[in-house]
């Protein structure tokens, strides 16, 4: 049996709702006066202290003496709940309905005072300080939020109704009308030229821009015809809280109720009752409750919050905080005080951002080119294989197509040698490859015919060089020669490789009695100290080409650029290229002879949008401790995402930003929060505790309820 003395008073809605507006202003006298007695000097505080004594600690001290069955009625009471929920959730509202200030850069108080005493003098020339420009700026924000809201909410529903505001509406929707039917008469060019989809998205965003500029300008009036408005009920919100809901004190006393509500229901009609087994999901669900909620006010206390900026092999054993931008150090956290120190060393970063190809239309001028739509976002699309993309439509059909045979994010592009086409003239080279003692392939380089430029190994001391001869007899006499400056400076071994008419290839090394030797593609020759020379390829009339290859072994963290594999087609050719991400890279053009044969150019810019948000993005972190000897040694590492932590010693690690033009830079979110994971464990168990009542228990239940 429940034991507690029960008052003979009855709590209605009415009174619940009384109540609870006089302990949000006991919360806020409460807090006024123990911030006043702290902050003031010597005497003067003892004023604040005695009125905390007669206007807070004896009345309730007194109420919970003399009228505690009206207390335990209070938070018992079924109404008292329901409406401390509804208060909480009116408070929420509040709180997004009004711009909250930034939690970890407050408004300065004394900036608002003395710009409120401004306000009321009538001529005041002082120069601003920096703490009420602040507050100024802050002013703005809010009456911009407040003002945008306001338009939009009621703009169509009695906006022009409003006292100061014109009676008619400035939007001229005819104006937009004959301005959009403009652009679609000149649109024509870019329907054919990019497509459909690309029309269509920039008729929908010049419609919405143009509508958006004169929404704006009407917008902009209505702030300044409202300014004394906003800057009173600007006042007003920072007085009463309603510029930080979530921080302020009486929003926190419905959480107090909440609690002591929870509380003591919990254990209404005695304890013993709560070790029934269909009172577990009651006790589970009520106990989760309370943890979440005394957790929440631990984290309050407790929590820590900053950004650690910092660049690839930097070290850091200090963060800056969200709170007055100060220093605060690495280190273990205890209930005791502050532990051991550590440092934080950034061992990697990278920024994945969208590989996108854009084909840029442009007419000769002069020299060089200009861009044929210049000022005009053109179609960005971001690379996959498989794709195609296609351009200036005729009758249905493109007059350039490019499809991506080959993505591959993380490459390099290597040099090929490629037949030369009909077009070029072509020339004799060669690819070979230094293979070392292990049979891995260490160098690869092309010899050109007639460039005294060979290919040199250090270790062994050979040379190697390339040559087109007419006849096997040629290929002797080169090699027995005793003039050898093609060469240049000695080597210890000098070999040539001979290319003959019939695209057959020999190897020699230099001397009186030199011997040529058939070497075929893809079989090697030694040059000493275990090192051998491969023939890769060699063509009579070859053209430099690019091979896409992927990094092998490559890692998130590696910064290889990407590249793609292209065939573009017109009516003329079809042709492969290889692209690459990687900067400095030619852009290629492709020439086409559009409708009615009008000459066309296109460059195809392929490269990396740092514009936009990143695709992925992540840090490796490494945690130095001191170890015995009393140097910095590494004990943990692990990387970071947006959404996913590292954990050290209670600090929890995450991504937050970086910066495109420093790919080097990290900005790194830094939280101390010992009590986030008790609050994610109450609320498992009020969501297990919801599971036991509503579905264990019935289910356990029903053979004895006949179902």
């Amino acid at each position: 049996m429940d034991s507690t003395p029960k008052s003979a008073f009855q709590w209605g809605f009415r009174t619940a709702c009384i109540a609870l507006f006089g302990l949000a202003l006991l919360a806020e006298l409460t807090v006024y006066l123990v911030s006043k007695a702290q902050a003031l000097p010597g005497s003067e505080r003892w004023v604040y202290a005695l009125a905390f004594f007669f206007l807070v600690g004896m009345p309730v001290l007194g109420a919970l003496v003399y009228k505690t069955r009206l207390v335990f009625g209070f938070f018992r009471s079924v109404k008292v709940g329901v409406t401390n929920l509804i208060f909480i959730g009116l408070s929420s509202i509040l709180g997004v309905l009004f711009l909250q200030e930034d939690p970890y850069n407050p408004m300065p108080q004394d900036g608002l005072d003395s710009l409120v005493e401004r306000q009321q003098l009538e001529e005041d020339s002082a120069p601003w300080t920096s703490r009420e420009r602040r507050v100024y700026q802050d002013f703005l924000a809010f009456r911009n939020a407040q003002s945008y809201f306001t338009y939009h909410f009621f703009h169509g529903l009695g906006f022009h109704s409003l006292p100061g505001v014109d009676s008619e509406c400035s939007l001229n929707l005819e104006e937009i009308d004959g301005k959009m039917k403009v652009l679609g008469r000149n649109i024509a060019p870019l329907r054919s030229r990019f497509g459909e989809d690309y029309v269509v998205a920039l008729e929908a965003k010049s419609g919405t821009g143009l509508r958006v500029r004169q929404e704006n300008a009407e917008l902009a009036g209505f702030e300044k015809q409202w300014g004394d408005f906003w800057w009173s009920t600007f006042v007003w919100c920072d007085r009463l809280d309603f510029i930080r809901v979530y921080k302020s004190d009486w929003f926190a006393s419905f959480w107090f109720v909440l609690f002591f509500g929870v509380l003591s229901n919990t254990f209404r009609g005695g304890w013993r009752r709560l070790l029934k087994p269909k009172k577990y999901g009651f006790v589970i669900t009520h106990g989760g409750v309370l943890l979440m909620l005394l957790a929440a006010f631990w984290g309050r206390l407790s929590e820590i919050r900053g950004s650690l900026d910092i660049n690839v092999g930097q070290v850091a054993g200090s963060f800056r905080s969200h709170v007055g931008g100060e220093r605060v150090p690495f280190q273990d956290k205890r209930l005791s005080g502050g532990g051991e120190p550590f440092r934080v060393q950034l061992e990697a970063f990278r920024a994945d951002y969208h590989d996108v190809l854009e084909v840029i239309y442009a007419q000769p001028s002069g020299t060089g080119f200009v861009e044929e739509f210049e000022g005009l976002e053109v179609p960005k699309s971001r690379v996959y294989e498989g794709q195609v993309l296609e351009f200036d439509w005729v009758e249905g059909a493109p007059l350039l197509q490019l499809e991506v045979l080959e993505y591959v994010p993380q490459s390099e592009l290597q040099p090929k040698l490629i037949p030369a086409s009909s077009a070029d003239t072509g020339h004799p080279m060669a690819m070979l490859e230094l293979v070392n003692p292990e049979g891995a392939k260490e160098l690869e380089q092309i010899l050109f015919h007639g460039f005294p430029t060979p290919l040199v190994h250090e270790e062994s001391g050979a040379k190697v060089l390339y040559q087109a001869v007419g006849s096997f007899g040629e290929a002797q006499d080169i090699a027995r020669s005793k003039d050898q400056e093609s060469f240049g400076s000695p080597a210890r071994s000098r070999w040539w490789v001979f290319q003959l008419p019939d695209s057959s290839c020999y190897v020699s090394q230099v001397g009186e009695s030199a011997e040529v030797a058939e070497l075929g593609v893809g079989r090697s020759f030694p040059i000493g100290g275990g090192y051998s020379v491969r023939l890769a390829n060699a063509l009579l009339r070859a053209s430099l080409g690019r091979e896409i290859q992927a990094i092998e072994g490559a890692d998130f963290f590696h910064s290889a650029p990407g590249s793609i594999q292209l065939r573009y087609t017109t009516l003329e050719k079809s042709e492969k290229l290889a692209l690459s991400t990687e900067g400095g890279m030619q852009v290629p053009r492709v020439e086409y002879s559009g409708p009615d044969g009008v000459p066309r150019v296109a460059f195809l810019h392929f490269h990396t949008d740092q514009r936009d948000m990143p695709l992925e993005w992540q840090s490796k972190l490494s945690m130095l401790e001191r170890g015995e000897d009393g140097s910095w040694q590494t004990t943990s590492s692990g990387a970071i995402r947006v959404n996913d932590y590292f954990y050290h010693k209670g600090w929890r690690f995450f991504q937050s930003n970086a910066n495109p033009e420093d790919p080097t830079y990290s900005g790194i979110g830094v939280v101390y929060d010992p009590a986030l994971e008790f609050v994610l464990i109450g609320l498992y168990m009020v969501m297990f505790g919801i599971l036991v009542v509503y579905v264990i228990n019935p289910l356990a239940t029903r053979k004895h309820r006949g179902v």
